[in-house]
């Protein structure tokens, strides 16, 4: 964060030192700064964006330099990559930057834009201007299922393991998502696997293990599903096991 002397961050005359030390009197941080977004809602895909602007009031120079600040999510920096925190100077009373969501769904993301000063008698003065937004979920559009084994002996005990990609047509998918699993006799009802009713991905996929029960040769199917809300499904899909005599 660059600081400068506070002379150069007002405009000459328009505030006293007594002004600054009495709140009642002290002058409104929109005076100096503000702040505004394109959007208030991201989507936590790794790749939504939107452009947070920063405008510098009526009490405040021009070209000053500005910190801009994000509690997730980065910003997009001048030499292509990203950062948490980045400095632009305004052109004139304008500042901008680029916010990129991250991947982690969020109900209060605090953007900020400040400018400090430094003066002798009164030490470091900033002015903050913020906004709270949000990461909405990136549900997965579709789900790819594997098994290390699709076929397995039909003896008690017996695994595999199944794992489940949460796969989108654009970006990734927010992180922790809830997959729901269930194991359904195709060929007989005596054929049964045990699976957890439910788990948490990792990133970008999670894995289950489908144990063999007290249980006959046959077919099962194998379902995963992500709900996006109580009753609407995001995603699902399925793939058989097969167990053997």
């Amino acid at each position: 964060m660059k600081i400068l002397p506070l002379a150069s961050l007002l405009l000459l005359g328009l505030i006293s030192a007594c002004e600054l030390r009495d709140p009642d009197q002290g002058i409104k941080t929109e005076e100096i700064i503000s702040l505004q977004v394109s959007s208030d809602e991201l989507v936590a895909d790794g790749q939504d964006l939107i452009l947070v602007q920063a405008e510098l009031g009526s009490q405040a120079i021009p070209n000053l330099s500005v910190t801009f600040n994000t509690s997730q999510g980065q910003f997009e920096t001048s030499s292509g990559g990203t950062a948490t925190t980045i400095d632009r100077v305004a052109s004139g009373r304008t500042a901008t930057a680029t916010l990129v969501a991250g991947t982690a769904a969020q109900n209060r993301v605090l953007v900020s834009a400040t400018v400090t000063g430094t003066d002798p008698e009164r030490g470091t003065l900033s002015f903050q201007a913020d906004t709270v937004i949000t990461f909405l979920p990136a549900f997965p559009t579709l789900l790819e299922l594997n098994l290390d084994d699709t076929e397995i002996e039909a003896v008690e005990g017996n695994s595999t393991s199944l794992t489940v990609n949460l796969l989108r047509n654009s970006g990734l998918v927010s992180e922790g998502m809830e997959v729901f699993f269930e194991a359904i006799p195709i060929s007989d009802p005596a054929a049964i696997v045990e699976i957890n009713s439910k788990a948490i991905a990792d990133l970008q996929s999670v894995t289950a293990e489908v144990t063999v029960g007290d249980t006959i040769a046959g077919k099962v199917l194998l379902r995963a599903w992500v709900l996006e809300t109580a009753t609407d499904t995001a995603a699902k899909g399925e793939i058989e096991l097969s167990l053997t005599p």
